[in-house]
């Protein structure tokens, strides 16, 4: 893929590392990428589409006004601005230019991802996933501020989401983070990442330092049955294991009582549902897949030059990495 195929409001993975360009998240599923690194196919939006939207519906001039005098420390003006500016988004509708665009690289990321409809699903399962200019920073990485979208099955669900992904730049509890952080309320774009969906069988975290001790020498891993988000949001407890960086010999692991894992939901989003009872108190992870992971961790680790933060998913024994984060607690 070439920008001159899609114009400057689109690139894929591999079309450019600016973090300027595409976001912190792009950028560091583009380097993974480069680096060989199992990354699922995508694309993104980048800041020249958010600005587009924003100069051509007005809301740039109509944000600036609404931000003019106000009080960052205040959380009800917090608050009441971030409502009005949202609504502002709801109200807005995409470039046309922009809109098709986006269509038009989904259609080629299902191409070139071999993706063959069936009966049940006539489009390329996809996420979508903000990819804001000031995420996944060593000393900002706005986990958890802005929106995700999962399981997403056709072209209006994709614009749809996108659109969602930029109003959540504009969330109270993002505003509110970038006013800690000292970041300009009008300094930051929203890229938004397109990204072939893994359902996944297994999924979790995996941290290259402990980030509890500080232990750069031990690798720790919470894994859950099922997509990733159940142990992002922390409505199940994950298996927890402790690994040596040095031979990937296992030093602890505790095996939890898992009884909810996040799957998806026919042809839109995800779904909580019990664990089938064999798996409850089964090891998420096989000791080859353990192995994989930690590999590819150390790898990581070396191709960044700094401690990671990943998430990564398992479909059977594919091993999928799904993102990739300086740690900010040690």
């Amino acid at each position: 893929m070439t920008d001159q195929e899609y114009g400057p409001n689109i690139q894929f993975f591999g079309d450019t590392l600016d973090l300027g360009t595409i976001g912190g998240k792009a950028a560091s599923l583009a380097r993974m990428a480069a680096a060989g690194m199992p990354v699922p196919p995508g694309f993104s939006l980048t800041s020249d589409a958010y600005w587009a939207h924003l100069r051509q519906t007005g809301l740039e001039t109509k944000i600036t006004q609404r931000l003019a005098n106000l009080d960052g420390s205040d959380p009800s003006a917090l608050a009441s601005a971030s409502s009005d500016i949202q609504r502002m988004f709801s109200a807005s509708q995409m470039p046309t230019e922009v809109a098709q665009q986006t269509v038009e690289a989904y259609q080629r990321l299902a191409e070139t991802s071999e993706f063959k409809p069936t009966a049940d699903f006539g489009y390329l399962p996809v996420s979508v996933r903000s990819s804001a200019t000031a995420e996944d920073l060593p000393g900002a990485s706005f986990a958890g501020q802005h929106d995700t979208f999962l399981n997403i099955m056709n072209e209006n669900d994709v614009l749809d989401s996108v659109m969602n992904c930029w109003s959540s730049l504009w969330s109270v509890h993002a505003m509110m983070y970038r006013n800690m952080q000292g970041i300009s309320y009008t300094d930051v774009a929203m890229p938004v990442v397109v990204q072939k969906m893994v359902y996944a069988t297994s999924a979790g975290v995996v941290f290259t330092a402990n980030p509890v001790t500080g232990n750069p020498d031990e690798i720790m891993i919470n894994a859950c049955w099922g997509l990733g988000e159940a142990v992002v949001s922390g409505i199940v407890t994950p298996d927890h294991i402790i690994v040596s960086k040095h031979d990937m010999a296992v030093i602890t692991s505790h095996i939890s009582d898992k009884e909810t894992m996040i799957v998806r939901d026919g042809d839109k989003g995800t779904m909580q549902m019990p664990v089938p009872p064999a798996q409850r108190n089964a090891p998420v992870l096989s000791d080859s897949q353990l192995r994989q992971l930690c590999a590819a961790a150390r790898s990581l680790e070396s191709t960044y030059g700094q401690p990671q933060d990943i998430e990564f998913s398992f479909e059977g024994d594919e091993l999928h990495l799904l993102q990739s984060r300086p740690i900010t607690t040690l």
